[in-house]
């Protein structure tokens, strides 16, 4: 409806534009008899006063609907983008949830009274079965003067359990957009991070053509996580266009508080500007993405 409109916006303006040349070109629009300016002009100059201010009126009306017509537009074309990454994402999360629940529906099943025994026993003395290392290992360390229980393995993620926000703009000054990422390591302490960070934004005429910017340096070697609370990083990518949704891989290694484990780290997220939100990419749309970068990284 409204590209009807502004199009006969647009003829109205031409009309009107041809109007005032013709009154413009044939004269006669004041009599200088007159000494005040009201009495000076005559019909075809209050007529030209007259098609000016609908002019202007027309091409304000004009700019105004023009620019609703674009937001609309750009709102059809995030929510497309937002679909078919959340419809991978779903189907991610589908996946991963019937092979969680083949996992268990199998162990029920080979689960056995021997089973019980053995685990029953292990605790008794203070033992259980690392799966991952394939091995028995203490839950408690002895000395002769203190027990110290083994702290929990941090898992680094972007926001966490304590704080839903991932990522938020904060300003753009001279084609510089800053932006703040949150992080939290959960269940412990973790620190000494390699984190690699690339961005790409997405063109803000379509929002499916997507453009590599760099890496950026979110995590210094040393940096430290404490348990369970989100910290912020800020950080800024330059663009001498406009863009519309952000994207950001993160990825690499970091330790734990005693720097005895190392864990793998991945995970990548958009941001939309338009419902000031951060969304987690996964699936096919990830590795489209992560491919995307990779061979611009070699």
């Amino acid at each position: 409806m409204d590209s009807y409109f502004i199009t006969a916006l647009a003829i109205g303006i031409n009309l009107i534009t041809l109007y005032i040349t013709y009154l413009t070109a044939s004269g006669n629009l004041a009599d200088n008899r007159f000494k005040k300016w009201y009495k000076k002009l005559k019909i075809k100059g209050w007529l030209f006063i007259l098609a000016g201010l609908i002019l202007v009126s027309t091409q304000l009306a004009q700019t105004y609907f023009t620019e609703r017509q674009n937001k609309k537009e750009q709102e059809i074309r995030d929510l497309r983008v937002f679909e078919k990454l959340k419809h991978s994402s779903d189907s991610s999360v589908t996946e991963f949830q019937k092979s969680a629940d083949l996992s268990v529906s199998r162990f029920k099943k080979s689960s056995d009274s021997s089973t019980f025994e053995i685990v029953q026993s292990l605790g008794k003395y203070k033992l259980k079965y690392d799966s991952s290392q394939k091995k028995i290992v203490n839950l408690i360390k002895d000395s002769s003067k203190t027990r110290v229980i083994e702290p929990e393995n941090p898992t680094v993620v972007m926001g966490g359990e304590l704080n839903s926000q991932t990522l938020a703009f904060l300003d753009m000054e001279a084609g510089h957009y800053y932006y703040e990422i949150y992080f939290t390591s959960l269940n412990s302490t973790s620190r000494n991070f390699d984190i690699k960070s690339s961005i790409i934004v997405f063109d803000s005429t379509t929002n499916l053509k997507y453009i590599y910017k760099g890496q950026v340096e979110i995590f210094e070697p040393n940096a430290v996580l404490p348990k369970d609370f989100p910290i912020r990083k800020k950080f800024e990518v330059f663009s001498e266009k406009p863009f519309g949704l952000l994207g950001i891989w993160n990825r690499g290694n970091y330790y734990n508080n005693d720097l005895t484990k190392v864990f793998l780290y991945d995970e990548m997220f958009y941001y939309n500007p338009n419902t000031k939100k951060a969304y987690k990419v996964t699936g096919d749309s990830k590795k489209n993405f992560t491919k995307y970068i990779q061979q611009i990284e070699k």
